[in-house]
């Protein structure tokens, strides 16, 4: 059998000729090799309402490719079979477009593909709409065209409806990064989940805080997905005091209050944090920046010949914009062979700052990297590479020995954040690990305040991966490796 792949180009919303629409496709067999130099019979219908929509007209035509495989037709303007290309009501949509082929020049038509017309050329719809400005709608601008959206012509750039959502859940939305009184807000976004968006265009928006003054939540312009999907507002400014901040958000026709808590001022310590922590970082060392793909500012470290986060990731998203499944539920958590992420007690408040999230082995080896562009999960012979530096007697072996100093010289100093003694800890190399614990197999969490573990991209076998730690009770570092479906915390690696 013969198939014929279309190709709809621009030309298919532009009027050519009155009363008729432009339509070219390139022709190919079934063995996708494009058809040259040769007549094939073409039957066109448009169908109302949906892709399987009754046909209101229905024309065919014989056309001969030319030396690229494409075919060239004017809608309308072909041997009529059924209706009255002239008088279909443009503005009673939605139109689909159904192309059948014969390769042969005949009329033994195969399916090729129905696709919905999204812009309507001026001429056609002027025809037969009602609306003021003798049959156009008002408004528009140069280059924009009518499109069919919800069945109502509007005018739109590139054929692209406005978006639309059905609802906008500000009670479910994720906080990363957390506002402190009079500390400008760094790294601070929130994902705000919705429902039944419809694939179209949202020109973000800019809205000023209320009650807590002083911030902008701010959404970039974009797109909504065909479905449910989620929306980042990133937070700035400085907060005039402690208590709620809230935003009246007005997007896609739906609105809601988004309310997050300011936290009073913290205390003096050595170093804070990007996400606003105290007692973090080496204040005698100097330290780099950088962001993720959701937004979260963090410091870096530069440690011989490699620049380190200095801080846990806390990224939700992939690189590509893809969201990392997070899982809440125990029992899925166990049964997991697929990408998931978590914080620590499922408790987002508690854990974002400093501890940031935990993630299986799954999402670290995911091509769709989790560390942003610039930036990598760390092999384990990077890790080695790192802990040889600070320990030159250090020799990993396929066992997991370790070393017996740099432990003390990776963890962040003192006990606000360790359990006590924390000992050997001097943060000399300014890496500033943090014991964010982790979650195991079975879904259940252990070990926070006592125990810092942080995953490679390197496999083991095929149920374990290699991991790095060290200990509230020693200033050992660890290599070992453990099952997968293990929740651990990240560190990025620059490029």
């Amino acid at each position: 059998m013969y198939l014929c792949a279309a190709i709809f180009t621009t030309a298919s919303v532009l009027a050519q000729a009155p009363g008729k629409m432009s339509y070219q496709a390139v022709v190919r067999n079934s063995s996708n090799a494009v058809i040259i130099n040769q007549s094939v019979g073409m039957r066109i219908s448009i169908l109302q309402a949906s892709a399987n929509g009754s046909a209101i007209f229905v024309e065919t035509h014989t056309v001969t490719t030319n030396t690229n495989g494409l075919a060239s037709i004017e809608v309308g303007g072909g041997i009529v079979v059924a209706g009255n290309f002239e008088t279909i009501d443009w503005a009673n949509g939605p139109y689909f477009l159904k192309t059948e082929t014969d390769l042969a020049g005949g009329s033994n038509y195969s399916l090729s593909g129905t696709s919905q017309l999204l812009s309507v050329p001026y001429a056609l719809y002027a025809a037969s709409a009602h609306t003021a400005n003798n049959g156009v709608p008002t408004g528009g601008s140069n280059g924009q065209v009518l499109t069919l959206c919800n069945g109502i012509a509007t005018w739109t750039t590139g054929g692209q409806c406005p978006g639309s959502i059905a609802a906008l859940n500000c009670g479910s939305a994720t906080t990363n990064g957390t506002l402190s009184a009079g500390t400008a807000a760094s790294g601070v976004s929130v994902s705000i989940p919705y429902t039944a968006g419809n694939g179209g265009a949202h020109s973000g928006q800019t809205v000023a805080s209320t009650g807590v003054t002083g911030l902008m939540a701010t959404l970039p312009s974009g797109s909504f997905a065909n479905g449910s999907g989620s929306l980042t507002y990133f937070i700035s400014g400085t907060p005039s005091t402690s208590g709620t901040a809230n935003f009246a958000l007005n997007v896609g026709g739906q609105s809601c209050t988004l309310s997050t808590v300011v936290n009073s001022g913290g205390t003096s310590g050595s170093s804070t944090a990007t996400c606003g922590a105290n007692n973090v970082h080496n204040s005698n060392l100097t330290y780099g920046s950088m962001t993720d793909q959701d937004g979260n500012a963090y410091k870096t470290i530069l440690i011989g010949m490699q620049e380190w986060m200095a801080e846990n990731l806390k990224a939700s998203h992939y690189r590509n914009g893809e969201m990392i499944p997070l899982i809440t539920n125990t029992a899925a958590w166990s049964g997991l062979t697929s990408p998931a992420t978590c914080w620590y007690n499922n408790d987002s408040a508690a854990s974002n700052c400093p501890y940031g999230k935990l993630y299986n082995w799954f999402v670290v080896s995911d091509l769709r990297n989790v560390c942003p562009l610039g930036w990598h999960i760390p092999t384990d012979a990077e890790w080695n590479n790192l802990i040889a530096f600070l320990d030159p007697s250090y020799l990993p072996t396929a066992t997991g020995l370790q070393s017996n100093t740099a432990g003390g010289k990776l963890k962040t100093t003192g006990t606000q954040f360790w359990s006590s003694p924390n000992a050997s800890a001097d943060n000399s190399s300014g890496f500033s690990g943090l014991p964010g614990g982790y979650r195991n197999s079975t879904g259940s969490f252990l070990v926070s305040g006592e125990n810092g573990l942080f995953w490679t991209s390197s496999e083991f076998n095929i149920n374990n991966g290699w991991y790095h730690s060290m200990n509230f009770t020693s200033g050992n570092e660890f290599r070992n490796n453990i099952q997968k479906r293990y929740g651990l915390s990240v560190r990025c690696l620059r490029d």
